[in-house]
This record gives C-alpha cells, sequence and structure tokens, in this order.
C-alpha cells in the first residue's frame, strides 16, 4: 500500500544519457564555451546546444551555468562530467584493444618543440621500443605554442612543450589538480638552459664576464621570434629595459642558428640541450643572469584514456628519467 512502512520507493525510469550528450559536456566545459566546443567536435552551435538541452532533461537539472563569457559546471554538472569522463575513457579504451585485435592499433600523435623532437627524442623513443612494440607513433615538430594548441584540441595525443624554468608559462594549458579531472597532465621531461654559444675566435671567448647588456649590444644570430629560445631571450631584455641591436639572423632551427654562426662569427642564443654533442661553439653562460626553462609532457585526460598513449608517455618519462640519473 502506498505509504507502507518498509516500502522501497521506485525510481521514475529515465533513459540513459547517450555517448555523443556525455562527450558534449567534457567538451564544453574544456572549452569553456558552446562555440568553441562545437568548433572542436566538428558540429553546429544550435546542435551541440540541443545534445546539452537534452542531457540537461535526462538529469532533470541545469549542468552548466551560461554567461556572455563562456561556460562553467553547476555542481551538478562537475559531478556528473567527472563520471562520464570515466565512461569516455573506457569507450575510447576499448575501441584501442579492438583496432589491437584487428591488428590496426592506432598510431599515437605526438607534437613536440623542434629541441627535443631533434636532439633528445629519438634517444628517448630507441631508449623505450621495447615497451612500445608493435605501437606505431606519428611525429609533428612544432614550437611550443603551437604544440600546446595541438594537444587542447585533440589532434595530438601528447605534446612537449617548453616552459620556463620556474613552472610559470602564460601559454600553457591548465595543470591537473587532484579534484579536476578535466585538466592537463603535465609532466617535466628535461631540463635546458638558453645560453649564449660563440663562434672559434670570438673576442668574447677571452672576456672574465658576459653579461644581458653584452648581448644586447652585440649582432647576434638567434631562432625565429617565436620560438620559445627567443621568446626568452626577448622576455629578459624586456624586463631589464635592454633594446637589442638588429640581429644577423632569425632562422628557424638550430642547425641553420649553427651554420650561421661559423660562418659569420657572430655568436648564437641557443638552446643548451639542442647542442647537444656538437661543440663547434663555445658555450657561455651569462654571469649576471641564468635561462633556465623546462621541457614539459602535456595529455589532455581523454587521450590518456587510451592504453597505447599512456603505455608512450610513461615509457618516455621513464626514459627520460634514467637519462637524467645516468
Amino acid at each position: 500500500m502506498p505509504g507502507t512502512v518498509g516500502q522501497v520507493a521506485r525510481r521514475t525510469p529515465v533513459r540513459r544519457p547517450e555517448l555523443g550528450e556525455l562527450e558534449a559536456l567534457i567538451v564544453a566545459l574544456r572549452a569553456g564555451s558552446i562555440g568553441e566546443a562545437a568548433r572542436r567536435l566538428g558540429v553546429s552551435q544550435p546542435a551541440l546546444s540541443k545534445r546539452l538541452r537534452q542531457l540537461e532533461g535526462v538529469c532533470g537539472t541545469r549542468l552548466l551555468e551560461r554567461s556572455s563569457t563562456g561556460v562553467i559546471a553547476t555542481p551538478a554538472g562537475a559531478r556528473l562530467a567527472a563520471a562520464a569522463l570515466r565512461v569516455v575513457d573506457e569507450i575510447s579504451l576499448l575501441d584501442d584493444v579492438l583496432a589491437e585485435l584487428r591488428g590496426q592499433a592506432t598510431p599515437v600523435r605526438i607534437a613536440s618543440s623542434p629541441v627535443v623532437a631533434e636532439s633528445l627524442l629519438p634517444e628517448l623513443l630507441a631508449a623505450a621500443r621495447g615497451d612500445l612494440t608493435g605501437l606505431p607513433i606519428e611525429l609533428t615538430a612544432a614550437n611550443s605554442a603551437v604544440v600546446r594548441r595541438l594537444v587542447e584540441t585533440g589532434a595530438a595525443d601528447l605534446g612537449i612543450a617548453a616552459r620556463d624554468g620556474d613552472g610559470g608559462d602564460d601559454d600553457a594549458l591548465p595543470e591537473a589538480e587532484a579534484d579536476d579531472p578535466l585538466r592537463a597532465q603535465v609532466d617535466v621531461i628535461a631540463s635546458d638552459e638558453v645560453i649564449v654559444a660563440l663562434p672559434p675566435g670570438h673576442p668574447w671567448m677571452d672576456r672574465a664576464q658576459l653579461t644581458l647588456a653584452d648581448v644586447a649590444g652585440e649582432p647576434l644570430v638567434l631562432r625565429d621570434p617565436r620560438s620559445h629560445t627567443r621568446l626568452v631571450l626577448d622576455r629578459a631584455l624586456q624586463d631589464r629595459g635592454l633594446t637589442p641591436v638588429a640581429p644577423v639572423a632569425e632562422l628557424g632551427s638550430t642547425a641553420a642558428a649553427v651554420a650561421a654562426s661559423l660562418e659569420t662569427g657572430s655568436p648564437a642564443v641557443l638552446s643548451y640541450l639542442a647542442l647537444g654533442a656538437d661543440r663547434r661553439l663555445t658555450v657561455r653562460h651569462l654571469d649576471d643572469l641564468r635561462l633556465p626553462r623546462q621541457f614539459v609532457m602535456i595529455a589532455l585526460p581523454q587521450a590518456l584514456s587510451r592504453a597505447g598513449v599512456r603505455r608512450t608517455r610513461d615509457a618516455l618519462l621513464a626514459a627520460a628519467a634514467a637519462r637524467s640519473s645516468g
């Protein structure tokens, strides 16, 4: 009878959310706006809004707070997003397993700063080859800002980008916190420093001290203005109120910059890591300022739901740790 003590109330039957609706919620929260989320998913904004309204109808509550500046999760939306992420991750893992069973393993797409792509990543991949057997790797070299964009939009599964040595970087993706499963996982893979590299016979070889002011007053061989190496130098000069003279050359790779320095006899400002074992140029550190930085591996949780992506990240990080300790 209705109201009988001990009677268990029956739940009102509702349909389960569809996978596309759950993905819509996750991407909308990651993007921070409906328009950007629609672009990433390749659907129209009205179609995405409809999916989200349908999901709110299934849940019987509002999941997103909408404003002129974008969208954020309500408490109910944050709770559902955390659960939805696990569901989407498991579906992605199932897709990976099915592909491997068919002999069609999905390539792991790595986007990397040219410094790491040219000087470090081949060594790490060789060291990790036993853990990556049968797993195809696709590599794209791009500057650090582009790497972050490729990871953010899902065009790359793993990104390796530069950030300042103190951990700060205005262009970095938001890093994961313990209670936020939607944000990027970020791990340090290598340390580096922006240094001055001198060609043979340059007068600075015999100088007792080398300062940032000296660098500002000398025609230099530099990396292109969008490279992180160049951004570090430009920021340091700006902070000291120094205006540099015009460079001898601005080049897109370390190899080209080394060649130009040797040919012109001009100093170059380069990555210490990128120089590697090439000692045709002499490394000088500035005496009044050090310019450290780190290279970090970036991955969104959705990418890490794939077994192959997790295996690649773990193997590369282990190889990097072994290299550092060795």
